[in-house]
């Protein structure tokens, strides 16, 4: 989540670079771009209740991670708002699907005495940490450009799904044991 979070949400630092510097546009074109990534988180979060099943998380945080990773790929390449609103909706579908994963595996995994400071470190990390990447990723845009950054910012997410992917059967595995264990408890 810590990777995720820094990672995926420096588009947000980035758009009005975009809108300004790549689109040639304005405040208008800010606010399509924003309404853009409204419309895709808002689709991941229907997708994600109403497909939800605990056993498929691993396996959904990946697709949807990548989805962001390809979303944020389409967006550093893109110099039009016929390819960039598609991009960063795809973007907000990737995130908010993604986020919205991430919690009932952390709720529904940690021990009943543990659940409060799993879900409050869950709360740090998720509302706390994109700021830094933020930072960081707009600083580097300062120097290299909104597309190049977002574009490293891609690359670097693409990097950490890869290293998530290769344990990606044990942490199922993992989540099958807890789920089982829970079941038998009540």
């Amino acid at each position: 989540l810590f990777c995720f979070r820094v990672l995926s949400l420096s588009y947000t630092v980035l758009l009005p670079m975009f809108a300004a510097n790549v689109l040639n546009g304005g405040s208008r074109t800010l606010g399509l771009l924003l309404g853009a990534v409204g419309i895709g988180a808002f689709l991941g979060g229907v997708v994600v209740s109403a497909s939800y099943s605990l056993e498929k998380i691993p396996r959904n945080v990946f697709i949807t991670s990548a989805l962001t990773a390809a979303g944020m790929i389409l967006f550093s390449m893109s110099d039009s708002m016929a390819l960039s609103l598609p991009a960063v909706a795809l973007i907000g579908f990737g995130v908010i699907a993604t986020t919205i994963s991430i919690n009932p595996l952390c709720q529904s995994t940690a021990d009943e005495s543990h659940r409060s400071r799993v879900v409050g470190i869950y709360i740090m990390l998720n509302m706390g940490i994109g700021p830094f990447g933020g930072l960081f990723f707009g600083g580097i845009a300062d120097l290299a450009g909104a597309p190049a950054t977002m574009l490293i910012s891609a690359i670097c997410l693409v990097g950490v799904i890869l290293y998530f992917i290769r344990d990606l059967g044990r942490i199922s595995s993992d989540l099958g044991e807890v789920l089982k264990e829970r079941k038998e408890l009540h």
